[in-house]
């Protein structure tokens, strides 16, 4: 009986095992007819981040949403779309008016954009704009304490009255861009680790570079807006010579063209529909020199490359898909009847030879 018992449970292990493989390959083979990866010029998933640069803060039209206004994001988002099925594109603009790279890192530290990072393609980053130019400006703006508005530093005023705001200000712009050095680091590194994105950080324009007095001050924006896009360059690979993000020089960009692309006329840094133009014709050139792969639903893809006689074979095909399908399933669930089968004959065996031993 020992014997009997021994052979039963083998058997019904094996016969056990081989149902659930049976049904595992059903499964993994229905899976795998879902998606297939495919080479795209555009991304499929995208990413925006950062300040209201990237927002469209200033465009005719922004009072009514960022979604109206002829921004650089949404310019290329359009261009995605047109590329793309419909369905496939996922485009999400999250960047935040007046936001700052110490207020990005944070957000990005406290999980506010990791699903949208999740199986992400492209993460396009606009930031250190209000880290600089905000302060910058804000010494002289007419509601501080220092009563000299930008519309006289952009036109007269003596350098005496002037040279020791410049100090104190220097102090806090050298601050701000020590701490900027090492925020983007950490906010490309953690988007390094949450997905395989490309990731692409813009360089800042300057708005008055085609102003020339008073001298002083146009000279003392430069340097600071220079040492900014060296922190941007610098940073672009790690210790090890990896790569952390790639560079859009929207700098090189604008350069003489500051009043032509900016609102600075308006007393407004930020980049006109011309300067969106701009700025979206620079970060389009860095995103067309690599290819995407991304995943599409199989029967969009093959449709396509879809014909008269290649429907005809898809069909067939699919007919005989459906028929190994059957075969597996009948088999399956044959295996498991002989299962059952074998178990009810050995415990009738066991039980009769049990009442022959009783006897």
């Amino acid at each position: 009986m020992k014997h009997t018992n021994l052979l039963f449970k083998r058997l019904t292990s094996a016969l056990t095992a081989a149902s659930l493989l049976l049904i595992g390959t059903i499964s993994v083979a229905a899976d795998d007819t879902e998606y297939e990866s495919v080479e795209s010029a555009v991304p499929q998933k995208v990413l925006v981040i950062g300040d209201s640069i990237a927002t469209g803060y200033g465009l005719e039209g922004y009072d009514n949403g960022r979604e109206n206004v002829e921004s650089y994001a949404n310019m290329l988002k359009k261009d995605f779309e047109k590329e793309l099925k419909q369905g496939e594109e996922d485009f999400t603009n999250k960047a935040i008016d007046g936001q700052t790279s110490p207020e990005l890192l944070e957000d990005l530290q406290k999980g506010e954009y990791d699903s949208d990072l999740e199986g992400c393609d492209l993460v396009l980053i606009s930031i250190g704009g209000n880290d600089l130019l905000h302060t910058l400006f804000g010494f002289f703006s007419e509601n501080t304490d220092y009563g000299i508005s930008i519309k006289d530093i952009l036109s007269n005023h003596s350098v005496g009255e002037i040279m020791s705001i410049y100090t104190d200000l220097s102090k806090v712009l050298e601050e701000k861009l020590a701490a900027y050095d090492d925020n983007i680091k950490d906010i490309t590194t953690y988007i390094n680790d949450k997905c395989d994105a490309r990731v692409i950080v813009q360089t800042l324009y300057n708005p008055v570079d085609t102003k020339e007095k008073p001298k002083l001050f146009m000279a003392f924006v430069k340097s600071k807006i220079d040492t900014l896009n060296e922190k941007i360059n610098n940073n672009a690979k790690d210790e090890q010579g990896n790569v952390r993000y790639e560079i859009a020089d929207v700098f090189t960009a604008f350069s003489g063209q500051g009043d032509k692309l900016t609102n600075i006329a308006k007393i407004d840094i930020h980049p006109n529909a011309d300067g969106h133009k701009k700025i979206y014709e620079t970060i389009n050139g860095v995103i067309r020199q690599k290819s995407f792969t991304i995943k599409v639903e199989k029967p969009k893809a093959e449709a396509v490359q879809a014909d008269a006689d290649k429907t005809e074979s898809s069909t067939g095909s699919k007919d005989k898909q459906d028929d190994d399908y059957k075969i597996i399933v009948i088999a399956t669930i044959a295996v498991a009847s002989l299962a059952a089968g074998v178990s009810a004959v050995t415990i009738a065996a066991t039980r009769k030879k049990q009442k022959g031993d009783t006897k």
